[in-house]
């Protein structure tokens, strides 16, 4: 749902120190609103920003310095060879999918510090903790499963290196060539 877009049902507490009588509501979000939607906005308007030579929003560096996805620099090679970012709105999903990740590991981190820190009866403190140690295991599966597209983006990197080497070559050769052919002339 927070990936695409569509509706749930959570539960909310009806007050907000003991939450004795949870209610149930629906959570609605748009695909606009969506993060896949938000990672393809994000890295197509860096992109414009580096065409134009514009500075970044708070909300783009954010952005930059959240996924573990060296998003910046794919979008700054793929510009500085003429190539559209085309291939990196392909992988929105998985910059989606590692900043979802991340933020899930870090509310289990927190229920989890939540958990040591509180004197709930033996058996609820079991039950806590097994549902922790569960997420835990969930998203270290999530995490495995991404190692896949992570190739990918490694692929996608060793090709933008070897294309720069090529673009490289061209110019220094043609540069080389220049240079000779004006020594000649003097």
């Amino acid at each position: 749902m927070l990936m695409r877009g569509g509706s749930a049902k959570i539960y909310g507490c009806d007050t907000m120190d003991l939450c004795l009588g949870p209610t149930v509501g629906t959570v609605n979000i748009s695909s606009d609103a969506a993060l896949v939607t938000q990672v393809r906005n994000l890295m197509l308007s860096i992109d414009s920003k580096l065409t134009a030579d514009t500075g970044l929003t708070d909300r783009e560096k954010g952005f930059i310095n959240t996924t573990s996805v060296p998003v910046l620099k794919y979008l700054t090679n793929s510009r500085s060879m003429g190539m559209s970012p085309t291939y990196l709105l392909q992988v929105a999903d998985f910059i989606a999918q590692d900043m979802m990740i991340q933020y899930l590991q870090e509310l289990v981190k927190q229920a989890s510090q939540s958990l040591a820190g509180k004197n709930y009866p033996e058996q609820a403190a079991g039950e806590l903790r097994g549902n922790v140690l569960n997420a835990q295991s969930l998203l270290a599966q999530m995490k495995l499963q991404s190692a896949a597209d992570q190739n990918a983006l490694d692929g996608i990197d060793r090709n933008m290196q070897y294309l720069q080497q090529q673009v490289s070559t061209i110019i220094s050769t043609s540069y080389q060539s220049n240079y000779r052919w004006g020594n000649g002339n003097d």
